[in-house]
């Protein structure tokens, strides 16, 4: 009697959107195809690419496989999707999820790099302790090593990251993949927005680990990155705000709400303190008192601000002295750009 070959159990499925990356593309295939961990998958997703950056991964994977198979090794299968239109960083990962098999998902951006040990160390945190996220320390291009060393506590995470102590992004982290499914989390179509499910993954989730090693390269940089910079780009403030509603909704329309209101206050000072840059005139000014109008009276409270930024947001606040704000910032701008005020 033949046994019958059980389907393999993918543990960790690894998500890439691609876009316009050939610069970075190998140096991020390194890492990923060089993974200890077995039974893995990574999915690429080519969001339109106009710069080669899909012919140059096909390129790398056929040469890895090559490799490796001259060496008797194997490497993580691979899936390659292709966009038909031009869909975003957001809108890439939510499709792509719906094809993931792993249990646990994890979350590369393709001008980034990682260690070759990331998902084993970071997936058997995951079973010894049966968590639904684990998260670890990372490096920044800027910063060097960043730790990200917090109690493995959801809502001391939530109160941390809302307060911009510990980052929200998706690429430090691994998820048990029915969190989204389970609760139906879809991402926001936006990059910052977009990695502001991590509230809502940290909010259903019952086990948090902290993992204290370092394995994921954060490369930041200024041209063309799936990273949007706020300040610069501040016109597009629209779906960031939307999103910040709707965490905000989120978090009211839960049964214990009430606990969650410092993390919403934290946010939406994070956002007025920042937006707050990019004011060069009366008109975004205006725009800009007309957002979370609550927090003219607790930002001294909740958030993250030295003396100087809530000086510049009383500023802000009151008329007589809103000069202040707009002559600091008009000054900045002479250094970084144009404002689109006329």
């Amino acid at each position: 009697m033949n046994d019958i070959q059980q389907p393999i159990q993918i543990s960790v499925s690894v998500i890439i959107p691609i876009y316009n990356a050939r610069v970075w593309i190998v140096k991020c295939c390194e890492g990923l195809f060089s993974q200890t961990l077995r039974d893995m998958e990574i999915i690429f997703v080519d969001d339109c690419s106009q710069d080669g950056s899909f012919e140059i991964l096909q390129d790398e994977i056929k040469r890895v496989q090559e490799i490796k198979k001259n060496n008797g090794e194997t490497m993580p299968e691979v899936v390659l999707i292709q966009n038909e239109k031009n869909k975003g960083v957001a809108l890439s990962r939510n499709l792509t999820l719906e094809k993931a098999k792993g249990k646990y998902v994890g979350f590369v951006d393709a001008d980034d790099w990682i260690t070759s040990d990331m998902y084993e160390k970071m997936y058997e945190k995951a079973i010894e302790e049966d968590s639904d996220i684990v998260w670890s320390d990372f490096y920044w291009s800027e910063e060097g090593y960043v730790r990200q060393d917090f109690p493995n506590d959801r809502m001391t995470c939530l109160e941390q990251m809302s307060l911009t102590n510990m980052y929200w992004t998706l690429w430090n982290k691994i998820f048990k993949r029915e969190l989204f499914t389970e609760n139906n989390l879809r991402m926001s179509d936006f990059k910052v927005a977009s990695d502001m499910i991590t509230f809502k993954l940290f909010y259903y989730a019952v086990k948090v680990s902290y993992l204290p090693m370092a394995f994921y390269h954060y490369n930041r940089h200024t041209q063309n990155a799936l990273t949007t910079n706020l300040y610069k780009q501040h016109y597009k403030i629209t779906p960031l705000v939307e999103s910040l509603q709707e965490i905000s909704s989120f978090f009211q329309s839960m049964p214990d709400g009430n606990s969650y209101r410092s993390i919403v206050f934290n946010l939406q000072v994070w956002f007025k303190n920042d937006f707050l840059h990019a004011v060069v005139c009366r008109q975004s000014l205006s725009i800009w008192r007309d957002l979370f109008p609550a927090t003219h009276k607790f930002y001294r409270k909740y958030g993250k601000t030295n003396r100087l930024q809530r000086f510049f947001f009383f500023c802000a606040i009151h008329n007589i002295t809103a000069w202040c704000v707009i002559l600091k910032n008009r000054i900045v701008q002479r250094l970084f750009g144009k404002s689109d005020c006329k």
